[in-house]
């Protein structure tokens, strides 16, 4: 009888250890990353006007000189044809824009182990402007990295192919 307890006590405790075992080892304890939305939404209408220059900061370090320089660009474009200051004043109506996490994953970049998020959006954006609104359709995929604490988007990683 003594011996069937301890058994049983001792069984117990065992498959419970090789229940935990597995659930770690199957990545059941990595945490579900979720969509930044304020991110995508700032992304999202800086994009579309590129003329504010804190854009770049949104990217991440090695790809925010290129998309500045893009963004100097098009705010002499802008300056040229007179719709600088009026694009720069735009307000964004975010309701009709889904963002939805489709995955996450960890990849080698340079040695290095990175965080990835592959987020999607969908919908529409409404931008209105001085006397003016648009509605400007949005559906795509954005790859976000983390760098340090922070989600930043990148276009040359792409771990997704």
């Amino acid at each position: 009888m003594e011996l069937m307890r301890r058994i049983r006590k001792h069984g117990t405790i065992l498959v419970g250890l090789l229940f935990l075992t597995g659930i770690m080892n199957c990545g059941g304890v990595e945490k579900q990353a979720q969509a930044p939305d304020g991110l995508i939404k700032d992304y999202v209408a800086k994009h579309q006007t590129m003329v504010d220059l804190s854009l770049a900061n949104l990217y991440i370090e090695k790809e925010q000189k290129s998309i500045t320089g893009k963004i100097n660009l098009e705010i002499e474009k802008r300056r040229r044809e007179g719709t600088l200051e009026k694009i720069q004043q735009a307000s964004f109506d975010f309701s009709n824009l889904g963002i939805n996490l489709v995955d996450q994953k960890v990849e080698y970049v340079y040695d290095e182990p990175k965080d990835f998020l592959k987020v999607a959006t969908s919908g529409s954006i409404i931008m209105k402007t001085e006397g003016d609104s648009k509605d400007i359709p949005i559906n795509g995929v954005i790859i976000l990295e983390r760098e340090g604490k922070s989600w930043k988007v990148t276009e040359t990683i792409h771990p997704w192919g």
